[in-house]
């Protein structure tokens, strides 16, 4: 499969080889651009729900070290991470949801044409929410999970913390170069492609 990087694809340059006079055979080859992209859009979102339900399988774990663990900060910590990573999951399946019926209408149905757009910015508004709703409280959980330990290795406080701050600032630049830059704008990459075409395929209908 082609990356997305790689577009305009074989059907986009044939059409932009020679498109002053349209007619039915433009349309027609407009359309199949933009079925091309909307299931490269679906395949792209898959990729990132597939990471996300991966990240959810940790729940387990960090469920079990509540009980292993009897600290109170260290349990409140793994209780946090666990209701994050499972609020995480059902998340992504609630996103992939609504996605679903959308992706599958005819693409041939104007009105589909502006639910795609508002699909798009709804994508972005979810990828750049991320970093409030899941960052946040993962930090948190790591900070409070992980301080026991390391005061159990005779890390001094001021160590400690120390450390833990930048174990925190790594996880959240993650997040925000992973999904508050890196798929927001692929997203609106994606979403002025398709606005392109879809206004092409106006003049030509």
């Amino acid at each position: 499969m082609n990356s997305p990087h790689t577009e305009p694809d074989d059907l986009q340059s044939l059409w932009l080889k020679d498109n002053s006079t349209p007619s039915t055979e433009d349309y027609s080859i407009m359309l199949r651009i933009v079925q091309e992209k909307q299931r490269s859009l679906q395949d792209f979102l898959r990729g990132e729900d597939t990471a996300n339900y991966l990240l959810a399988l940790l729940a387990p774990l960090t469920a079990v070290y509540i009980w292993l663990r009897p600290i109170p900060m260290m349990q409140l910590g793994n209780l946090i991470l666990t209701l994050t990573l499972i609020s995480g999951g059902v998340v992504t399946w609630i996103n992939n949801r609504r996605a679903r019926p959308l992706l599958k209408i005819d693409l041939s149905i104007r009105e589909y044409q502006s639910l795609l757009l508002q699909f798009y910015d709804q994508q972005i508004r979810y990828s750049k929410s991320i970093k409030y709703w899941y960052a946040i409280p993962i930090s948190l959980g790591i900070s409070l999970a992980g301080y026991p330990i390391l005061r159990h290795f005779l890390l001094s406080p001021p160590w400690s913390i120390l450390l833990l701050s930048a174990v925190v600032m790594v996880f959240e630049y993650y997040i925000w170069r992973g999904y508050d830059v890196k798929r927001v704008k692929e997203l609106e990459r994606r979403k002025g492609e398709m606005q392109s075409v879809l206004h092409d395929m106006d003049r030509t209908s």
